[in-house]
């Protein structure tokens, strides 16, 4: 009897080694990314976003993704492919709309896939801040994504993270101005009024003043040399026999 229970236990244990069968060692999620996930730039800068994928164990052989921005705020400059497929990837689609906002990217692995990928960067993207951009938050955002693994077949269950940008304010520098002021002072002509209001010029009066004076000053002095030299004089004295 114990012989018959030991045939039987080696007979499905031979069995159950011959059931092909796979392991998965997907524990997580697929991530996908757009890092930084938050910045603060300002009008006329320039910036590089790239896109972090997280293959959580599974082999990636290709992929597509599709962003949006906002056209009014940034300009895409150019799109650089990353590591994530290898260091020479085959890149079947790479597509800027600056007029719609939009970065269209597919790419594929040269070679085979073996699992699991490490996390890598899929793309680069590099913009710039335009000049009239106004003050805000703008999203930068994944609106299409597909990955495939090893066996080319769709990697399902994605999660996505976009970015968010602050624009700030640009900062005013205020220089003080100095102005120099001249200033044009007037010539003022001194007038003076006599006989009924009559207007008579200045320089018109000293010359009559000095006209009349002038003699009548020369007479005063005259006279008084005159009466000093009589007085000088000595008094005559007659004699009388």
């Amino acid at each position: 009897m114990k012989c018959n229970i030991l045939l039987v236990i080696l007979l499905v244990a031979s069995l159950v080694m011959r059931i092909p069968y796979t392991v998965s060692f997907n524990s997580d999620e697929v991530k996908v990314s757009i890092k930084p996930s938050y910045l603060e730039k300002r009008p006329q800068e320039e910036l590089e976003l790239y896109v972090e994928v997280d293959p959580a164990g599974y082999g990636i052989s290709s992929g597509e993704i599709l962003i949006k921005f906002n056209p009014t705020i940034f300009t895409v400059l150019e799109v650089v492919p990353g590591d994530l497929l290898g260091p020479s990837p085959l890149i079947a689609k790479q597509g800027i709309n600056n007029t719609e906002g939009t970065v269209w990217y597919v790419a594929a692995r040269m070679g085979a896939t073996h699992p699991p990928t490490p996390i890598g960067t899929f793309l680069r993207i590099h913009l710039k801040i335009k000049e009239d951009a106004e003050e805000g938050t703008y999203p930068i955002e994944i609106l299409r994504i597909g990955l495939a693994d090893e066996k080319i077949n769709d990697v399902y269950g994605i999660i996505r993270e976009n970015s968010t940008l602050r624009i700030l304010r640009i900062a005013t520098v205020t220089t003080p101005t100095y102005t120099t002021a001249y200033y044009t002072y007037p010539v003022y002509t001194t007038v003076i009024t006599v006989t009924r209001g009559a207007p008579i010029n200045l320089l018109l009066l000293l010359t009559i003043l000095t006209i009349v004076i002038i003699p009548i000053l020369i007479a005063i002095v005259v006279m008084v040399m005159f009466r000093r030299r009589i007085r000088k004089r000595k008094p005559i004295v007659l004699k009388i026999e």
